[in-house]
């Protein structure tokens, strides 16, 4: 019997498949983060540990691919084998991806490639909605392991806009008086600017030395990655999907923000200001530059600021969902019998503190 499924050690490998039609068939409104572009910057700057593998499903219909990294760790006696999605703290969502007349097929997927999903003990995947955790439950849950959701984070987002006007009356007066009266300081203390741009009639690699100049000033204090950010960005600006905003003080940056915009969707994907000047609230205003930009000259329906439960959020989207992992554990491997004990043993620990 003919496997319909193969697993690939690396995206360079998989590109190098003869029937590997990826780009060519890249949907414009696909999130860049649900791309095989992003997983490869991913794969070479994102840092997160483990040996790659690229699994490829065939149905009927089209391809399915999903992007794992796969771990062993030798405790001597014994040793647990983990696949993990590839995903990490910069990774605001996950997904299959999807080629041909398709839409994502958890059960199928599984089921298909259900001899290579038994060689691990664990797999953990995130960030999810609760309809894809619900989905991935099910389909591993019918093949025979057991499956844990577990809360992972938040994702606020503002969707249905139509025009700049209607966003901003559906803001509350303290945010709008926020940005008018810091404007207004900004004005008298002179000598501040803000810069907007798709980068189309700017240097990119000064506005990326201006982003990280900021960073390290912020809060946040260094980026993990400064590759992995500047190839991401690099290859937003090669698909006219970069949008970058600066605020400066003399000739200063102070405040940076990275968005993302596929389709009709704008996504909020770093922000950070010069802590020195948090009076000015530079951010913020920078934040209602951003905001009119691609209302007014990209035409979003949706911003979406993925992932983070950070209070002043609410200030500028409309709803939110919560966001979710899901380890499955493998009980027919010892290692993963004693994760599905644990798992079994945490979710009643829950259940009876939640009824007192």
């Amino acid at each position: 019997m003919t496997e319909r499924y193969q697993v690939h050690p690396s995206i360079e490998a998989l590109y190098q498949q003869p029937s590997s039609d990826l780009v060519q068939c890249l949907l414009p409104d696909t999130p860049v983060f649900l791309r095989p572009g992003w997983f490869e910057i991913y794969e070479r700057y994102a840092g997160q540990q483990g040996d790659t593998r690229v699994l490829s499903c065939k149905t009927s219909a089209g391809m399915q691919y999903a992007f794992f990294k796969q771990m062993e760790r030798d405790y001597g006696l014994f040793s647990i084998r983990h696949l993990n999605s590839m995903s990490n703290y910069y990774s605001p969502m996950f997904d299959v991806f999807c080629v041909g007349d398709i839409r994502a097929d958890y059960s199928q997927l599984v089921r298909e490639s259900l001899t290579w999903f038994k060689k691990f003990d664990t797999i953990t995947l995130f960030p999810l909605t609760i309809q894809q955790a619900d989905a991935w439950r099910v389909a591993f849950d019918e093949a025979g392991f057991s499956s844990h959701i577990y809360d992972f984070s938040v994702n606020w987002f503002h969707d249905d806009i139509a025009d700049t006007d209607s966003f901003w009356a559906s803001r509350s007066s303290r945010l709008k008086n926020t940005i008018k009266r810091k404007r207004r300081k900004m004005e008298k203390a002179g000598d501040f600017s803000f810069l907007v741009t798709d980068c189309s009639d700017n240097d990119i690699e000064k506005l990326l030395a201006d982003y990280h100049q900021v960073y390290n000033s912020s809060w946040k204090h260094s980026e993990a990655s400064p590759d992995f950010i500047d190839h991401l960005c690099r290859y937003q600006y090669e698909k006219g999907e970069l949008r970058i905003g600066i605020a400066y003080h003399q000739s200063k940056p102070i405040a940076a923000q990275l968005w993302f915009v596929n389709g009709k969707t704008a996504y909020i994907y770093k922000l950070a200001y010069d802590e020195d000047y948090s009076k000015f609230s530079a951010g913020t205003v920078l934040s209602a530059e951003l905001f009119n930009y691609v209302i007014a000259q990209d035409k979003v329906a949706k911003i979406d600021f993925l992932t983070g439960a950070d209070n002043y959020k609410q200030d500028w989207m409309s709803a939110s969902q919560k966001l979710y992992g899901l380890q499955v554990s493998n009980s027919l491997r010892p290692a993963g019998l004693v994760y599905t004990l644990y798992n079994q043993l945490s979710a009643f620990k829950k259940s009876i503190s939640s009824r007192g």
